[in-house]
């Protein structure tokens, strides 16, 4: 009998709205405390603006806005950048998050999928479910939470 390969993956989970979010940590670039914007005319709804980041400007995405929540007043909001590959480019972007909470491991087969009937949340970029003791956290798809073409319209209204 062969023995099953086990993959495991990892996580960086965040709260938001009083929900538990995790994003693979192949797209975390860091994490940086929550900082004044310069807003840029005509853009999305759910930017904020844009900040200096090590010399690149980077846009910075309202997660309750782009996700349909009320906006929760927390000192403690971080700013997630990530690094995402649409259409075959790299493209950094920083999304807020209410804190960021840990770095954890998980077994591949111990994600369940997401259910598309019922949930507040575009099925669209939450790609399954983890569950660790009580607690159940939602597997955010970066690479889908832009629309096609999204993060390059973005980028270019940052240039």
């Amino acid at each position: 009998m062969e023995r099953e390969e086990r993959k495991t993956l990892s996580y960086l989970s965040f709260t938001l709205a009083g929900e538990l979010f995790v994003i693979h940590v192949d797209y975390v670039v860091k994490i940086l405390e929550m900082t004044t914007f310069t807003r840029i005319p005509q853009g999305p709804p759910y930017m904020l603006g844009v900040i200096n980041l090590t010399g690149s400007v980077l846009p910075v995405i309202d997660t309750y806005k782009k996700f349909g929540l009320s906006k929760k007043e927390n000192e403690k909001t971080v700013i997630i950048v990530l690094e995402i590959n649409q259409n075959n480019k790299r493209t950094m972007v920083g999304i807020t998050a209410d804190m960021a909470n840990e770095v954890f491991e998980t077994d591949a087969s111990q994600i369940k999928e997401y259910p598309a009937v019922g949930s507040k949340y575009n099925s669209e970029f939450i790609e399954g479910v983890i569950q660790r003791g009580d607690k159940f956290f939602l597997i955010l798809n970066a690479e889908k939470l832009f629309g096609e073409g999204e993060l390059f319209e973005i980028e270019k209204q940052t240039k």
